[in-house]
């Protein structure tokens, strides 16, 4: 067999050995979007499991896991992972990914003290790596949104609103209707509610907004 042939075959080997690693990491990540969706006892059971520790990084493994924490409100767990995924050396891309997701978290929990001081560094490492000064101005707005309840974020809301898809009017508007609320404008949050309903596709959502129209957005 000369070189040429040997060429070949090792070429043919690698391309198929990149090719089951690409078919198995297609295949337990379905198995763990079904597991963390259906199966929420058994998620972590998986994301353990040997395979998945081969075919993806520390990170992302770690990063699925805080995810999973949030979701099913492990508050305690929270804590832990976070402290985890901080000792690992992370890029900037993860570093501010877990940043953007722990303030929302924050927020979603009403933990107005932790998303402030969160928010600290949030900023300092926006400015350490000079990225876009809008990231803090969105993040400012945001906690402006949930926590002070400001009238004057309805502008932001409103500018947002203009320019989106369905899915993002459903948010908007369901963050218009915490603010209008919140400032006895009630007939004028009712109707951002039926928006959020003319514009989801989630029936479960339909009956919640449903069920706050009902009882005067007295949960809200």
């Amino acid at each position: 067999m000369d070189s040429s042939s040997y060429i070949i075959l090792l070429i043919s080997f690698i391309a198929g050995m990149f090719l089951i690693r690409k078919l198995l990491t297609m295949f337990y990540t379905k198995k763990l979007v079904n597991e963390f969706t259906n199966h929420p006892d058994q998620f972590e059971k998986v994301l353990d499991s040997k395979p998945v520790r081969l075919l993806f990084e520390v990170f992302n493994r770690e990063f699925m896991r805080l995810n999973y924490f949030i979701t099913y409100s492990k508050k305690g767990k929270v804590d832990e992972q976070v402290e985890k995924l901080e000792k690992m050396r992370l890029n900037k891309q993860q570093r501010f990914t877990i940043f953007q997701l722990l303030l929302q978290y924050y927020i979603s929990i009403d933990e107005e003290k932790k998303a402030k001081k969160l928010q600290k560094r949030y900023n300092a490492f926006i400015d350490e790596n000079n990225l876009d000064k809008v990231l803090k101005y969105n993040m400012d707005m945001e906690l402006k949104i949930h926590f002070e309840k400001d009238l004057t974020t309805l502008s932001y809301i409103d500018s947002h609103l203009n320019n989106c898809n369905d899915t993002e009017r459903v948010v908007w508007n369901f963050k218009k209707a915490i603010v209008l609320k919140a400032n006895n404008k009630l007939e004028e949050a009712k109707s951002c509610i039926q928006q959020v309903i003319l514009n989801t596709k989630d029936e479960k959502q339909k009956e919640v907004m449903q069920k706050l129209l009902q009882n005067e957005l007295k949960e809200l």
